[in-house]
């Protein structure tokens, strides 16, 4: 029995007039789409026309709106965009400002406060801007001479040891093993295993069980540096070889001088003047095996 049957059914069904005409207009577009469907043979006329009042009479659930979910979601986004955020600022806030100075290369750094440092060559200094008003703290590898303005404590930070001051100018040299302070105004606290206080013309440095010691220098020639001039006084050799590589960028070889210190002087004017200011005196030579590489033998 085909669908047909049924559309005159529901015209001539009292049934059908509650519907409007627009609804039976569309059924008779729907039929017609489906003109050879056959109902099945278990079903009669009139209980296939109830099931069809059914299905269009009941009201279809429409699905939840999912307002709780959008409203989780934008929460959980605006969380994670503000924890970004609060992350990319205290980086900003917290970041240090940091300066290196290559070898053959003095550089000279005003902090904020308007205090300055010079820095030997290969030396590198870092500094909170942003705190700076509440911590005047630098943290130093290599060296370099600090002329610090009057204020808040003024704090250096090396592997080796604190140097704490609130107006004065020193030089620090903190280098692998090797740790020295000078002072050449004011007052210079040095803190490491113990604690020295150092005046002009006195010099802070470590000895072999790591306890900070007091001796004079002569300030003019330990802080000589800054015009391209270097002294020494009973160093050893191999930590002055390692200054004439920074200063002349140049790599040295050398063998069997470790044992061996050095008394003397050289500047930044010529290498081979300074090669030969080192060499002579300890009876050694040199050689240049090529344009960064020399050999002392």
């Amino acid at each position: 029995m085909k669908l047909t049957i049924i559309e005159k059914q529901i015209a001539m069904s009292s049934e059908g007039k509650k519907y409007k005409h627009k609804d039976i207009k569309a059924f008779d577009e729907t039929l017609k789409l489906y003109e050879n469907f056959k109902i099945p043979a278990k079903y009669s006329k009139d209980d296939s026309w109830e099931k069809f009042k059914t299905v269009i009479e009941t009201p279809h659930e429409k699905a939840p709106p999912k307002t709780r979910s959008l409203k989780v979601f934008y929460t959980s986004a605006a969380a994670i965009i503000l924890l970004l955020i609060g992350l990319s600022l205290f980086n900003y806030f917290n970041a240090n400002i940091i300066i290196t100075s290559k070898n053959g290369e003095n550089k000279l750094v005003v902090l904020p406060d308007s205090s300055t440092v010079e820095l030997n060559a290969a030396s590198t200094l870092s500094y909170n801007q942003f705190g700076w008003k509440h911590h005047r703290l630098v943290i130093l590898d290599g060296e370099g001479f600090f002329s610090v303005k009057k204020g808040k404590r003024f704090e250096v930070k090396t592997n080796h040891g604190n140097v704490v001051v609130l107006g004065t100018s020193f030089n620090v040299f903190a280098r692998n093993e090797n740790f020295f302070v000078v002072c050449k105004t004011g007052k210079v606290k040095v803190e490491s295993i113990n604690t020295v206080v150092l005046t002009p013309g006195l010099k802070a440095f470590k000895n072999k069980d790591q306890k900070i010691n007091i001796e004079n220098a002569i300030v003019e020639h330990e802080t000589a540096w800054q015009n391209g001039e270097f002294w020494f006084n009973n160093v050893r050799l191999i930590d002055v070889l390692n200054e004439l590589e920074r200063q002349f960028d140049i790599k040295i070889v050398y063998k069997d001088i470790e044992n061996r210190r050095y008394t003397g002087y050289f500047n930044i004017k010529s290498l081979q003047d300074a090669l030969t200011a080192v060499c002579s005196p300890m009876q050694l030579k040199f050689k240049n095996e090529n344009d960064k590489t020399y050999i002392i033998y």
